[in-house]
């Protein structure tokens, strides 16, 4: 009896990132092209876990593996091994329940049909509820191996923030050691090498913030102008110092921040942001100030 093809969806990396491959049969033969258009779509909930849906075909069959051991990836068939579960003849959309908020998780997408076609895609998401997001936009990122909740992701933006500014250490549950100064050119300079030394939690794409990035860390206690405020403006009121979420953002520095914006009047000035008062403004490249990696965005 001829076996069927099978086509994988790995959803992986951090938070989810979703790639097709194609298995051809005993037989070798490659699946005919146009035969089954799969349009991936993963959406996290409000309310936790994530929604999983594609193009099905009522011909063909569909199986769900899912767990935050990467080994799940490479070895689907023993997926118990690897702590992970599996769900046969499931239907899209399709909801994965139970996820603990902040982790990655690694989900393969059994596809079985006699022809068809493939795209290679991706997607990331990250599950999390509402109400357990720090600020109501902040979920601590959370990998086995990793440096276990050093890293926020702001739902608000889709960025990922190193909890600590460079210099300080995260210990597991605090940013320890006294922060680092740089000037402009040090600082994009020490971003850039940060990387090459193998970067932070398993990515290497960290980068120094733009000046719209950065201005959306300001958290304004007193509410006024707004608790976030990332108008460039100043704080008001009668607010806590550093202008910044505390629990996200543990022991900051209550200084000066810098970004990657140059400023388009002078060519030795850049932009930095304030967190004693929570506003911008332009400052000579030379000058030292305090940095803040980031991942994702542009």
């Amino acid at each position: 009896m001829r076996s069927m093809p099978a086509i994988r969806l790995l959803i992986l990396g951090l938070g989810l990132s979703m790639m097709l491959s194609v298995l051809v049969g005993c037989d070798g033969e490659v699946p005919e092209i146009g035969a089954h258009d799969i349009d991936f779509n993963l959406d996290a909930r409000e309310e936790g876990g994530l929604t999983v849906s594609w193009n099905e075909r009522e011909e063909v069959s569909y199986s769900l593996i899912f767990g935050k051991d990467e080994g799940i990836v490479d070895d689907p068939a023993n997926y118990a091994t690897y702590d992970g579960e599996m769900v046969a003849g499931v239907n899209s959309p399709h909801e994965l329940e139970g996820l603990e908020s902040g982790w990655t998780y690694y989900v393969v997408l059994e596809v079985s049909y006699a022809n068809g076609e493939h795209y290679p895609e991706t997607a990331s998401a990250i599950p999390s509820t509402e109400s357990e997001r720090l600020a109501g936009r902040y979920v601590i990122i959370r990998s086995e191996g990793g440096a276990d909740g050093g890293i926020v992701k702001d739902v608000e933006t889709d960025l990922q923030w190193m909890r600590c500014s460079l210099g300080q250490t995260w210990d597991g549950d605090t940013c320890t050691e006294e922060a680092d100064w740089y000037d402009h050119s040090s600082a994009m300079n020490e971003a850039e090498e940060f990387n090459e030394a193998g970067g932070y939690s398993g990515h290497s794409d960290w980068r120094v913030p733009t000046r719209e990035e950065l201005r959306t860390l300001v958290y304004c206690s007193s509410g006024e102008p707004s608790y976030f405020n990332d108008s460039g403006s100043r704080c008001s009121g009668n607010y806590d110092r550093p202008a910044i979420y505390h629990e996200a953002f543990p022991n900051t520095p209550t200084s000066v921040f810098w970004s990657a914006s140059p400023y388009a009047g002078l060519s030795d000035y850049a932009w930095r942001v304030s967190f004693y008062h929570g506003g911008d403004s332009r400052w000579r490249k030379s000058s030292t100030s305090r940095v803040r990696l980031v991942r994702g965005g542009q």
